[in-house]
């Protein structure tokens, strides 16, 4: 069953101009996707490439330009608030600054409780028990219950905020770079964390990150995004091993090398830095160092890379498949 699809999804910022000739930024240009249920999806690219706004027009905070979101068979991009509600149990998100995701204010017994209360799914006699069974389950004890945020850790913070979100009994859950300000030891903690979680509660997850190796750890696949495009989408190890598209090759070759016996060998450079997307052809084309003429008419479809069945790629020269 296919649990989330997005169907040429766009979302479009005016960044300046006049009245009568605005200038347009594509924050997502155009994104088609399917996720299964009970799959770990990946998202990778560099900061700026639209990985948060994906996020954010998958749970409804932004509105697409063009586009659909479908979830379990439904289109929700175009409902209406009353017809939404019922269904925002399901999908729920995890936000990078658990800091300023969770109310100061409140104690951790209220910040987990509250949701719940809210949809109905706990009554006021049974939510301290259902909080510390949610707090067992990411690995707190039952005494943070009256803390506050400020008392709490990063890695505490991120646990509350799983619990808190795990508590409405979701089908998908969006992560939404939830270990970049944690300390690496804790990353760990919590990537083993949502690994466990996943495979115990059969959870579909889209998890956004930077860090290649981070995302690869608990992810079964993985998209690659550069500039508001997915530029590359197969098999987390496959992305790793044998990347089709420039843009993926260089962000693995940019990762350091523990072993020696791989310093030397070729790495993929991109020059200059990030400028304005072309109107056309390939948007990594003035970066890219494999970069021809026919780039400047490629219309960025993803398109089969010879071998692991469900590999795309955006790139003419992945198995010498043209775009234009």
């Amino acid at each position: 069953m296919t649990m989330l699809e997005l169907r040429g999804l766009r979302k479009r910022y005016r960044t300046g101009g006049t009245a009568v000739a605005p200038v347009w930024l594509d924050a997502v240009d155009g994104v088609d996707l399917t996720i299964p249920e009970g799959e770990f999806f990946g998202v990778v690219g560099e900061s700026g490439c639209g990985k948060s706004t994906l996020a954010k027009l998958i749970m409804g905070i932004e509105q697409p330009t063009e586009g659909e979101v479908w979830f379990k068979g439904q289109r929700i991009d175009n409902l209406p608030e009353r017809d939404r509600r019922p269904l925002r149990t399901q999908y729920q998100m995890v936000f990078q600054d658990s800091g300023s995701s969770l109310n100061p204010r409140k104690r951790v017994m209220d910040i987990i409780a509250e949701p719940m209360l809210y949809h109905r799914l706990t009554t006021r006699r049974e939510a301290p028990a259902r909080v510390a069974e949610l707090l067992a389950l990411v690995g707190l004890p039952e005494d943070m219950q009256a803390r506050y945020p400020h008392e709490l850790s990063g890695g505490q913070r991120q646990r509350v905020c799983l619990a808190r979100a795990l508590g409405l009994k979701p089908k998908l859950l969006i992560l939404d770079e939830p270990v970049s300000a944690l300390d690496v030891s804790v990353q760990a903690q919590i990537l083993n964390l949502l690994r466990e979680l996943q495979q115990e509660l059969q959870l579909t997850c889209m998890f956004i990150g930077h860090g290649l190796a981070a995302v690869r750890y608990v992810s079964h696949r993985m998209g690659v995004m550069y500039m508001g495009r997915m530029v590359e989408i197969g098999d987390a190890q496959t992305l790793f091993t044998a990347p089709a598209h420039p843009y993926t090759r260089a962000l693995v070759d940019a990762a350091p090398v523990t072993d020696v016996t791989q310093r030397s060998r070729p790495r993929t450079q991109l020059s200059g830095e990030i400028g304005r997307k072309p109107e056309y052809g390939c948007p990594l084309m003035s970066r890219c160092p494999h970069a021809e003429g026919a780039c400047a008419g490629l219309s960025g479809a993803l398109l089969p890379v010879p071998g692991p069945l469900g590999h795309l790629s955006a790139c003419m020269k992945a198995g010498g498949a043209s775009h234009a």
